[in-house]
């Protein structure tokens, strides 16, 4: 209550400080943290894309079916393997990885969607992106730079954690992309880092 009560003022300080100031200025100006709040409180809905980020994603993952399993024995609508199943906390350990996996793609279309569903995969992606956002947020500072003609945004690094993994990103911007890595259909992280840099993510 006592946060609700300092954003409701800060929302009122900032209504009343100009005539021609919007709602929507006033999310845009406020802290990352609070902006889902503020939304709540203002009743007003911000323009945000996350939704055609995770539609355009699964499309490259696996043109939106939520039910594939991929030749390595990645599954689902975002081709999840071990680590991007703990870092989305659908599973903890790498040996219940391993099982959960083996019993999605030892079972039916139907089964698969009956033990992981849409939703379900969805939040695990959106889970996955803010445990990315975490292991970049030394990298910030990258935002708004251009390498190799790409301009590094949030929402091309987190496409391309979820492509090669955070590490292999890190190592991209160290390297000034010198050091672009291919997964195993040879997609490179600067595929990418350009093909989904132009998305508004608000709450990651």
């Amino acid at each position: 209550k006592l946060k609700y009560y300092f954003i409701s003022s800060f929302v009122m300080i900032a209504l009343s400080s100009s005539a021609l100031l919007k709602p929507s200025d006033v999310i845009q100006v406020a802290p990352s943290e609070t902006r889902i709040m503020l939304e709540e409180i203002l009743d007003f809905k911000i323009d945000n894309q996350l939704d055609e980020y995770l539609e355009a994603i699964a499309k490259k993952e696996s043109t939106n079916r939520p039910y594939i399993v991929n030749q390595l024995g990645y599954i689902g609508k975002y081709q999840f393997h071990n680590l991007a199943l703990i870092d989305a906390g659908v599973v903890k350990t790498k040996d219940e990885a391993k099982k959960f996996r083996k019993k999605f793609i030892n079972s039916s279309e139907e089964d698969r969607i009956k033990m992981w569903s849409e939703a379900d995969q969805d939040q695990a992606m959106i889970n996955l992106m803010k445990k990315n956002k975490q292991y970049l947020k030394n990298y910030s500072d990258y935002i708004g730079k251009t390498i190799n003609g790409i301009e590094i945004t949030w929402s091309g690094l987190l496409a391309a954690a979820h492509l090669g993994g955070q590490k292999h990103v890190k190592e991209f911007l160290e390297s000034d992309g010198k050091k672009d890595f291919a997964d195993a259909n040879g997609v490179k992280i600067s595929v990418y880092l350009k093909e989904f840099s132009g998305y508004k993510l608000i709450g990651i």
